[in-house]
């Protein structure tokens, strides 16, 4: 088998993985969910551009929108053991890493293409021209793909550092900044990025840099556990490693959501808060959610959308929930305690409905906040959630009982 082949079918194994992930992740309701709010941002939008005048603001949220799309990561599909196995075929690899090169220049350029075409009405209202913003997405993508190239020779020889990605973003965002304001100077500018990209990976190029395998497997580790982490928040992932990690200042929230009457009516519900508390990856998916649900809130001021961002966000937290009650009941040491089955699902229950409670309070405080005078539009993330726990709670018993089989 070529190096060719073997990253050909590695990346077939690895999308099938994912067709079966997004099979989970996009049903029905979720799609009626993300076509409503399709519906919804192009309503803002279109508001937006009509109704919009230039303001600097603005010109900032398309420089860094357009700069963040330009870090393409690159997968290689690599595992621990190539380390051992593929050290000694190193000098056969060459097709292997350029195929995974060639595959994410497409990732990036197909998402630049869609970013600007969707941003292209928000340019032109800040004053480019038709014939300038394509100028300067084609000369974008020149430079980014450079960097990319060169991205890649720092990744595979170890010398890679996330300051290079930082450094990117900058740069292009700088770039569509000036563009604004003097778009010969911007376009001048962005050739001699051009030419001095293109020096350096000419130069990184001919070095002949050894492999540094320890350095890419580690890199690609770090995508592989990026991409469960994101997954994770639909649907359980048994590839993602659980991490827990005392936080001191989070115990008074354990005693609060917690009775003080510790026994077997409530233990299940004490272990429940542990796990969210100490948890390294699902607390953090909570806040963060709350925290963009409410940046959007302040950003965007439009009733439609800030309602459906507020029920996507309750909705993520309240299956994020779910995953937590089915990662300790795949676990055997439950069946240990000697406390009945309905008990078990009824503390699991109490904990649901106190942090769904406790987001939406939060939700509820922030939308009040920003539309005062249609604070009821928020009964409807609140029906949502009534749904949500109606139905996965009867969903939870099902599959309780049928693993207990």
């Amino acid at each position: 088998m070529t190096s060719r082949n073997l990253y050909q079918l590695r990346k077939k194994q690895f999308n099938n993985q994912a067709m079966q992930y997004n099979k989970y992740i996009f049903n029905s309701h979720f799609l009626l969910f993300l076509f409503i709010s399709f519906g919804a941002f192009l309503l803002w939008y279109q508001q937006l551009i009509q109704n919009g005048e230039p303001h600097l603001y603005q010109r900032i949220a398309v420089s860094l929108i357009i700069g963040l799309v330009s870090v393409q990561s690159i997968r290689m599909y690599l595992k621990r053991a190539d380390m051992l196995y593929l050290l000694p075929y190193e000098q056969h690899m060459s097709d292997y890493f350029n195929n995974a090169i060639v595959d994410s220049i497409k990732k990036l350029i197909v998402r630049k293409i869609i970013v600007a075409l969707i941003l292209s009405p928000l340019a032109m209202l800040e004053g480019l021209t038709g014939y300038q913003f394509i100028l300067l997405i084609i000369l974008i993508i020149i430079l980014t793909t450079l960097m990319l190239l060169m991205k890649a020779l720092l990744i595979i020889s170890g010398h890679y550092s996330v300051v290079f990605d930082l450094v990117q973003v900058i740069v292009v965002s700088t770039i569509v900044l000036s563009s604004f304001y003097n778009t010969l100077i911007s376009i001048v500018f962005i050739s001699v990025c051009i030419m001095i990209c293109s020096t350096l990976v000419y130069w990184i190029k001919h070095k002949k840099l050894l492999v540094n395998w320890g350095a890419l497997i580690d890199y690609e580790m770090k995508l592989e556990e990026s991409y469960y982490k994101f997954i994770n928040m639909f649907v359980d992932v048994p590839h993602l490693g659980l991490r827990v990690k005392r936080r001191q200042w989070l115990d008074p929230i354990v005693s609060l959501l917690t009775p003080s009457n510790k026994g077997p009516l409530t233990i299940f519900e004490y272990v429940y808060v542990r796990s969210l508390v100490r948890g390294k990856e699902l607390l953090f998916i909570c806040i963060r959610l709350i925290v963009l649900a409410v940046i959007v809130m302040y950003l965007v001021r439009n009733v439609h959308v800030d309602t459906l961002v507020v029920t996507l966000c309750v909705y993520l937290i309240a299956l994020q929930l779910i995953q937590l009650f089915m990662q300790h009941r795949y676990g055997q040491w439950i069946e240990i305690w000697p406390i009945d089955e309905r008990d078990q699902i009824r503390q699991f229950k109490r904990f649901y409905f106190k942090i769904m409670m406790a987001v939406i309070i939060i939700l509820l405080v922030a939308f009040v906040i920003f539309h005062p005078s249609q604070f009821y539009y928020i009964l409807i993330p609140i029906g949502i959630l009534v749904y949500t726990y109606y139905v996965t709670t009867k969903k939870l018993v099902a599959q309780y009982y049928e693993l207990s089989d």
